[in-house]
């Protein structure tokens, strides 16, 4: 059973990566998907301005509303999800981490992002920096923000 790991925040809910992932699975039998949400600083953000004042300004219960988010929409879209979880703020330690901790439990790795002109991991080098990590295929998708009732402000 293939099973690929998946590293995303404020994307992790977007349609592109839906997409994304239904065609990982697209013609595949009992495909499962690990999703990380790393924790990051809530000033790292986009939008964490609307953050600050509104009792939600802590890094750890917004990533972890983002992959409950995020789980449940993959899940309802018909997506094997066998974890979402909040992991290290730094998204190249937290699939270093996994990928030393699981050495073969993946098949491949998608990485989504915001596009290059906002997105904090692309310029930090974040998929290139994933990719030197294993011979793993890399999956990188760009996602516009998420609007209106989906959104949990984040970074990715």
């Amino acid at each position: 059973m293939p099973s690929y790991l998946v590293i995303a925040h404020q994307t992790a809910v977007s349609d592109e990566l839906l997409r994304c992932l239904r065609d990982q699975a697209a013609g595949l039998s009992d495909v499962t998907f690990v999703l990380l949400v790393p924790a990051t600083p809530v000033q790292d953000l986009l939008g964490w301005e609307d953050l600050m004042g509104q009792n939600r300004d802590d890094s750890q219960s917004i990533s972890a509303r983002q992959a409950e988010q995020a789980e449940q929409r993959l899940r309802r879209e018909g997506l094997a999800i066998a974890e979402a979880r909040v992991v290290d703020p730094s998204p190249v330690t937290a699939v270093s981490d996994e990928l030393r901790l699981n050495p073969a439990a993946y098949a491949g790795l998608v990485i989504s992002t915001h596009p290059p002109a906002i997105s904090r991991w692309l310029k930090l080098d974040v998929v290139s920096r994933i990719k030197r990590l294993s011979s793993l295929p890399v999956t990188h998708v760009t996602a516009e923000p998420v609007h209106g009732s989906q959104e949990v402000p984040g970074a990715g």
